[in-house]
């Protein structure tokens, strides 16, 4: 089962788990029931958080996307966990995906940026958008953080709110006509804040 659920279920806690089960298993899989309203939701809700119009028509999906897949000699490293791509409407948008761990502004903003403007300048037909994929819990404690000199929150609004749309998980998973998808989904975002021991799987001998 794909989204079998629950603290004896062994499971990987890493991101690209969660998310290759979440967009693969469900909500971009064109067998699995609802799919044209999920797409026209999935535009909503970008258009909604970039502040731009996005009309995706017939995305592909693909995870763990790099540049030198898109020929950039530049930098070869990856700009996208999860890339949603539309040849018809010529739209990109390159999601960074985070679960447990804190999102970064070298790593997660500013790298993938430079990789994402050096596509734009070769593709640049095409409209590029970039997300930022994180948990409500993990954003509200950024934004605890913010008078901190070392604030990444702070950094985000002062630099990047233009250029980065940010999604919430709960926002997907709330939208899930699944009650399985769903399930899964509250579960795994219920371990964001727990002490890592109760993320291990407990398994009987």
């Amino acid at each position: 089962m794909i989204f079998n659920s629950g603290p004896c279920v062994l499971e990987s806690e890493k991101e690209r788990n969660l998310y290759t089960k979440f967009f693969a298993g469900y909500f971009f899989n064109e067998f699995i029931d609802g799919y044209d309203e999920r797409v026209v939701w999935i535009n909503s809700y970008l258009s909604k958080k970039l502040n731009k119009t996005v009309s995706l028509q017939s995305p592909s999906i693909s995870f763990d996307n790099h540049t030198y897949l898109l020929d950039i000699p530049s930098d070869r490293g990856e700009f996208a966990d999860i890339l949603l791509h539309d040849p018809v409407s010529k739209t990109i948008i390159a999601i960074e995906a985070k679960y447990l761990t804190n999102w970064s502004i070298e790593k997660d903003i500013k790298s993938n940026l430079k990789r994402i403007n050096a596509i734009r300048e070769r593709y640049y037909k095409y409209t590029i958008h970039f997300c930022l994929l994180v948990s409500s819990t993990k954003w509200k404690s950024a934004i605890k953080m913010k008078k901190h000199e070392s604030s990444s929150y702070a950094c985000f609004i002062k630099d990047f709110k233009d250029d980065v749309g940010v999604l919430f998980w709960e926002d997907l998973v709330e939208y899930c006509d699944s009650k399985t998808v769903k399930k899964y989904m509250e579960y795994r975002l219920s371990l964001v804040n727990a002490p890592a021991s109760q993320r291990y799987a407990n398994i009987q001998n």
